[in-house]
């Protein structure tokens, strides 16, 4: 099954709900959860099953490969940088590649340049889009839900799946590549690292962001990925709770880009969103109207990768 962003982020918040097992009763809040569940079309575990799955199931390392695909060499990847995906590996004639690598703000700049230009041009000349993967993960397992935040932490593993070898094709590119209903202006002061490397035909960029909070879209990490907004989370979750002081961290958000040397068109993409999502929630009905607000944190990543034609 396939689930989308707002979907994702209704699956935090109900996460993030079973913290009123603290205050209500066990069996009552798990019904309350289950039925939230099942109103966003999602199929919740029995409200009588507090069953989770064994705690000494060894931890599965990331594969060593990655299935092929057209940008799945993280060239500029940096080492510190924490990610889902395998590394990927790739054979290039040493003979063929030329490499230019510097974090000086000229290079960043011109980086920035090179990249905001084959942004516009995909937006502005491309014919479709073609998402090819997806993924959302709980970043770092971050999941405070008060005493029932490990069994949040499962719900949360057990709803986002990683969705391979898609084939979603948008033919209204600008609302659909990131970042999405927005013009990129990215700038160097946002960049923490950027390099561009010569393949022959075209160059392979890859951009590191700083970390930022609630940036707008088309900005800061809202220039490169499609970042998640109040409005997004509010309408996502308005017809079950009330949530207010919603608050994203970002913890760097990266690119990798294939742009035509010719042309300078982008023609493929992936992107890599991590942040903490922090919000106040409160079920919404006049039987909750004696409960108050509850605080929970969460940690998501999102992945795409798209290819673009012209």
């Amino acid at each position: 099954m396939k689930y989308s962003k707002n979907q994702i982020l209704v699956f935090a918040t109900v996460a993030i709900i079973l913290v009123l097992s603290m205050t209500l009763s066990a069996a009552y809040s798990a019904a309350v959860a289950q039925e939230y569940l099942r109103a966003s079309q999602v199929v919740a575990p029995p409200a009588g099953d507090n069953t989770a799955p064994a705690t000494t199931e060894p931890k599965v390392e990331p594969s060593p490969t990655e299935p092929t695909t057209a940008v799945g060499v993280v060239n500029g990847q940096p080492d510190d940088v924490d990610t889902t995906r395998p590394p990927t590996t790739t054979t290039t004639p040493a003979n063929t590649t030329t490499t230019k690598r510097d974090n000086s703000e000229q290079i960043k700049s011109e980086v920035v340049k090179l990249y905001t230009t084959a942004n516009k041009n995909a937006k502005n000349k491309a014919k479709s889009a073609t998402l090819t993967y997806r993924n959302a993960t709980n970043y770092k397992d971050v999941m405070e839900a008060g005493a029932f935040s490990d069994i949040a932490q499962f719900l949360m593993k057990t709803l986002m799946k990683e969705e391979k070898n898609l084939k979603e094709v948008h033919t209204d590119v600008a609302k659909a590549v990131p970042p999405a209903n927005a013009a990129c202006n990215l700038k160097a002061s946002d960049v923490v690292k950027a390099t561009r490397e010569d393949k022959g035909s075209y160059y392979l960029v890859t951009i590191l962001m700083k970390p930022d909070t609630n940036p707008k879209a088309g900005y800061g990490t809202g220039s490169i990925c499609s970042a998640i907004t109040e409005k997004q989370i509010v309408d996502a979750t308005k017809d079950f709770i009330v949530v207010s002081d919603i608050n994203s961290e970002y913890d760097g958000a990266y690119l990798e880009a294939k742009i035509d040397k010719k042309t300078g068109n982008l023609t493929e993409l992936y992107t890599r969103m991590p942040l903490y999502l922090s919000v106040s929630i409160k079920p919404r009905g006049q039987i909750f109207d004696f409960v108050n607000p509850f605080t929970g944190k969460v940690g998501l990543q999102f992945e795409e990768r798209w290819t673009i034609a012209y």
